[in-house]
């Protein structure tokens, strides 16, 4: 008779129960992975059908437009830019260039060869247009954010010093910049620094084109025209936005008009930018020493719990694209804008814009957590939504319900 195996090794026929609980998890895999499957087809279906009624403007390929051509596409531009109630100098900065030269042409009097700009102007009202069909962000949304960094921006002006506002992206810093520079703050300056405009060279030039003077020349000639400008220019606030791009002699170009200009700056970016302007060690403290205000947006919430947004925010959000939310729609948003690095109202739109041609396609007027989750699961795996879920758990039981 062959010797019994050791009990930790003993075959053991597996009870039924355990066959049936397997068999009931790979039908709910199976079901979820049919609801993904299916959000993700709703979603691409209401493209389809949405993108069939955008009607698109096209121009001619060649590439200088007649005189004829140019009036009918400026005539178009102005009359959309007046029924959007769009400043001429707002559509100068989307398109980079100066606001007399958009107004020129919108008048009819540009000089030389106009087409460029035209084709230009056209384009961004496309682009607008779309964006507006798409369901974006209408506009300034108030927040108890939004508003802590205008109180800072404000203070940065007010005094003439150097304020940092740092945040993960979509907590709405260039959103609260560019609306200060359209009216909020009277004389505002909003440079938006990309990483092919950080080094001193290009970073320079950049901020002329943004303040609408003479941008050629050398690195110095060039600082020296914004210097001069801002110093006639009674505190005109500077905010640079992106700064966690600008390092070393950057910075010093910053410093620099700082202290001979006598204006206020506000460094707009992620946490490096404290990382970049933190020379106490190094150099004496040349640049943290002229740093008056800081906001660290997600500071509040990682020490007490403080959520970013209320539930009543994220429905006013919502509505500024238009939009209405259930009630368990709009605290499951507020749940996940609130997530540190999830992308604050900058993901909540784009969540949005897919949870509405879901809501649209299943008839529903207003947005479920069920269509949020959706439009979620048509664009990121189980394994992503189930981990975000995870994490919004505690948040949402602290959300503040106003």
């Amino acid at each position: 008779m062959p010797p019994t195996p050791p009990e930790d090794i003993r075959l053991v026929p597996e009870p039924e129960d355990h066959q049936i609980e397997r068999d009931i998890a790979a039908r709910d895999a199976k079901a979820s992975q049919t609801a993904e499957q299916a959000a993700q087809g709703s979603v691409v279906r209401q493209l389809v059908n949405d993108n069939q009624t955008i009607a698109e403007a096209r121009m001619p390929t060649t590439e200088t437009l007649s005189p004829e051509q140019i009036n009918v596409y400026v005539v178009q531009v102005r009359d959309y830019m007046l029924r959007t109630n769009v400043s001429a100098a707002k559509v100068a900065r989307e398109i980079d260039r100066s606001s007399s030269t958009v107004t020129e042409i919108l008048n009819g009097k540009g000089k030389g060869d106009v087409s460029r700009t035209v084709r230009l102007l056209v384009g961004w009202m496309e682009l607008h247009a779309k964006s507006a069909q798409s369901g974006m962000p209408n506009g300034f949304v108030t927040t108890s954010v939004t508003e802590k960094i205008l109180a800072v921006l404000r203070a940065a002006q007010n005094s003439r010093t150097i304020a940092l506002v740092l945040g993960p992206c979509g907590v709405s810093k260039s959103m609260v910049c560019k609306a200060a520079a359209e009216g909020l703050i009277a004389g505002s300056v909003h440079v938006e620094v990309t990483r092919g405009a950080s080094r001193p060279g290009q970073f320079v030039k950049l901020w002329a084109r943004r303040l609408e003077i003479n941008d050629k020349g050398s690195i110095g000639a060039v600082e020296d025209r914004i210097i001069d400008l801002l110093k006639k220019a009674n505190g005109r606030l500077q905010m640079l936005d992106e700064g966690h791009y600008l390092q070393g002699s950057s910075l010093d170009i910053v410093r620099d008009v700082h202290k001979q200009a006598g204006c206020g700056i506000a460094l707009v970016g992620t946490i490096d930018v404290e990382k970049h302007t933190d020379d106490a060690d190094f150099f004496h403290g040349q640049f943290a020493r002229l740093i008056s205000y800081r906001y660290d947006i997600t500071e509040e919430q990682m020490h007490d719990g403080t959520p970013l947004y209320t539930v009543d925010e994220i429905e006013r959000f919502a509505a500024s694209m238009g939009l209405r939310l259930t009630r368990d729609g709009a605290k499951r948003l507020t749940g996940l804008a609130c997530l540190p690095g999830w992308g604050g109202l900058g993901a909540a739109s784009m969540l949005l814009i897919k949870a509405k041609l879901i809501a649209k396609a299943d008839g529903a007027e207003s947005i479920s957590a069920a269509h949020l989750l959706a439009a979620d699961q048509s664009s990121h795996t189980r394994r992503y939504v189930d981990r975000l879920n995870h994490r919004s758990e505690e948040l949402l039981r602290k959300v503040k319900v106003a």
